[in-house]
């Protein structure tokens, strides 16, 4: 062992936390509970999510990924992911004192990340904030000691965010813990702070920032030292979501939360779902948070589709709607029951979403002549076109002046002593037409490449279970 490694002693670290060796509390599920997941919905929308991903929506893990990039997160990632992240933070910070500085850092980087991706254990436990600190103050010394200095200033960085009105003890962490607490603080206020306002449209919920009680309703938070933050809103019982914002140096950022999308949206085990509990909601909201996602995902348009009752059976219902007004553009329907559909009729559901001619078993529900489907608006709209047919007239133009170049002859055919002198003007109309063709067919031609632009797939469950949103980017 590393002669300079602290040796374990009584005096060293903090003492555990109260409760260390109980049974480590659940965390409290997102939202209200909401009606499980039918055991046949993988084996009946399989064709059409098999035909819409073939056409190029997005839909699932990929689907996901792109709202936690452009919207946010779940705000639990499971009970037992936080009762290992609880017990990873006690099993690093002995690392750190034997002097596994290495092992010490792979063990309390899990612990954060973990504990960074569930707010709502915090929300539950405001005691795990202890937790967090520790591993924290470990990580940070444990870099320390690898001469890491750049790792061990943004451990250091992230408690200062997360903790402003708490000073670290130094009776409980040590001189050199306190001693680069110190340093780090004083650099990071040296930096010139930004703003975060989180507004929220229900004055009761309670918003978390950094796993740490902000307030209700809006939230104005000032002096905030640059970086990323964490914000966390729950609605009553209702479980929220995770939202990072970054925070700039002399910026004023604004965080607007919906907390009836955030209590209802689902993203994890490869399925982005809507889930409703409340009689009445999936009918009332369904659309306008199915488009409020595919807006904030860029998507282009946006199906949704679920499993539940139309005329008295059972069945795969699926819409197109509106981004604008919310309302269904095409929507049809496939009985399940009393026998299961033929895979050929599911995926012509997905095709008739899309945009195509309706199959012979469809059952159209809200039929809108005329509207187009769920193809994707082209990037450039008509440009190419309009760009290559000017080209092309341009370049006939051109020719034309170019062959008229010359002199000029009366009615008897005999020369002039004047002549036409239009060829340099033909050259550079034919080259100007031969510009604007290229960039109309290179146009075409990205168009192409970036479709499918979007349409989102989201599962919706509660009162009757669901799947919907579906999108092309």
């Amino acid at each position: 062992m590393d002669r300079g490694a602290p040796r374990p002693r009584a005096s060293t670290g903090p003492p555990p936390p109260r409760g260390r060796h109980q049974r480590p509390r659940r965390a409290t599920p997102s939202g209200p509970p909401t009606q499980p997941r039918p055991k046949d919905a993988d084996r009946l929308l399989a064709p059409l999510l098999a035909e819409l991903a073939s056409l190029g929506y997005r839909l699932g893990s990929d689907l996901a990924d792109d709202i936690a990039k452009s919207l946010s997160l779940p705000g639990s990632t499971g009970a037992d992911d936080v009762a290992r992240a609880i017990r990873a933070v006690d099993e690093g910070w002995g690392r750190w004192l034997d002097g596994q500085f290495q092992a010490a850092i792979d063990t309390l980087s899990g612990a954060v990340a973990v504990l960074h991706a569930n707010p709502e254990a915090f929300a539950a436990n405001p005691a795990h904030r202890r937790l967090l600190q520790r591993a924290l103050v470990g990580l940070a010394l444990a870099h320390k000691r690898l001469g890491q200095a750049d790792a061990s200033e943004a451990a250091m960085a992230e408690l200062v965010r997360s903790f402003p009105d708490e000073e670290l003890d130094r009776a409980e962490y040590g001189p050199e813990a306190y001693g680069l607490y110190r340093r780090v603080q004083s650099a990071v206020r040296e930096q010139r702070p930004g703003s975060l306002r989180i507004s929220v449209d229900d004055d009761s919920a309670a918003v978390f920032v950094n796993e740490r009680f902000a307030g209700t309703g809006e939230v104005f938070l000032t002096d905030l030292p640059p970086g990323t933050y964490r914000v966390h809103v729950r609605r009553g019982k209702s479980g929220g979501r995770l939202h990072l914002v970054d925070v700039a140096s002399g910026v004023n950022r604004v965080l607007s939360v919906d907390t009836a999308l955030d209590a209802a949206l689902r993203t994890r085990g490869g399925v982005v779902s809507l889930e409703f509990d409340r009689p009445g909601e999936r009918a009332r909201l369904e659309a306008g948070k199915a488009t409020a996602i595919a807006r904030e995902v860029g998507a282009s348009g946006v199906i949704v589709i679920g499993v539940r009752p139309f005329e008295g059976r059972r069945s795969i219902v699926g819409s197109l709607l509106s981004l604008d007004s919310g309302k269904p553009q095409r929507s049809a329907a496939i009985a399940v029951e009393p026998t299961l559909p033929a895979d050929a009729l599911t995926r012509s559901l997905a095709r008739f979403l899309a945009g195509e001619e309706p199959a012979p078993g469809l059952i159209i529900a809200e039929p809108r002549p005329g509207e187009r489907g769920g193809r994707p608006r082209r990037r450039f709209g008509p440009w190419p076109w309009v760009s290559a047919g000017a080209g092309l007239v341009a370049i006939g133009a051109g020719a034309f002046l170019i062959d008229l170049d010359g002199p000029i002859f009366d009615d008897q055919g005999r020369h002039t002593p004047e002549e036409y002198r239009t060829r340099g003007a033909g050259i550079g109309l034919a080259v100007g037409g031969g510009i604007a063709l290229a960039t109309g067919v290179a146009l075409w031609w990205l168009d192409r490449r970036t479709e499918p632009a979007v349409v989102p797939a989201v599962e919706v469950a509660g009162e009757r279970f669901g799947v919907g949103i579906m999108g092309r980017f």
